[in-house]
């Protein structure tokens, strides 16, 4: 068990009520709102996050909700198909059993669902999740000098991990002697290329419009 169990709490509302005030999922369905809420008690169904020991078994792969449960704030279940498909594409079995290809799979599969449930755990610290060990250890790295360690199989980059933290309130009690090194006004003038840049780019896209 990775944290403390919540409460998934789902139900189906139609099109016509109002927006809701909390956080909601509103995936464009003919005629349906799908609101997802998550608490830590209530009325909905708990889920336990954890996973499976082993994702491949021979010819059978499992997959998204069938491999994993992961505490919310993760890189999400289309992510790690995503990646599933292209593992099992580059570790096609070269033998008709594939138990070698089937080992390896699993060792990249776990590492990839571990490193997205120590993202979660170390943005819901406040919320009472227990930190694994990995997960730790990173969080300190972090809050000493503001330093990200990368593992294998990881899904974020070190700048994505790091402005992640930041939002959620971590702030390294020092800075690193490399970044003190570097010119404020230089830093200042790429992020303000990189704003326009981006602003260019989204003035050029139509404008969204959602299904009816």
């Amino acid at each position: 068990m990775w944290r403390p169990r919540p409460t998934a709490n789902r139900r189906s509302i139609s099109s016509s009520a109002p927006p809701a005030t909390a956080s909601s999922a509103t995936p464009p369905l003919p005629g349906r709102r799908v609101q997802a809420r998550l608490t830590r008690g209530g009325d909905g169904a708990p889920f336990q996050p954890g996973r499976r020991d082993r994702f491949r078994d021979r010819n059978v792969i499992a997959v998204g909700a069938a491999a994993q449960v992961l505490p919310p704030l993760g890189a999400g279940a289309l992510h790690l198909i995503h990646r599933a498909a292209g593992h099992l594409v580059r570790l096609w079995p070269a033998t008709a059993d594939g138990a070698v290809e089937a080992r390896e799979f699993d060792r990249l599969m776990t590492a990839e669902v571990e490193a997205d449930r120590d993202f979660a755990l170390m943005l819901l610290r406040r919320q009472g999740a227990t930190l694994t060990a990995p997960a730790a250890h990173r969080l300190a790295l972090f809050e000493a000098r503001g330093r990200v360690s990368r593992r294998e199989q990881e899904p974020f980059t070190p700048g994505f991990l790091a402005a992640a933290l930041l939002a959620s309130g971590v702030r390294p009690r020092r800075v690193d002697p490399m970044a003190e090194a570097l010119d404020p006004a230089m830093l200042a003038a790429r992020a303000d290329r990189i704003r326009d840049l981006a602003s260019r780019t989204a003035s050029t896209l139509p404008p969204w419009n959602p299904a009816p």
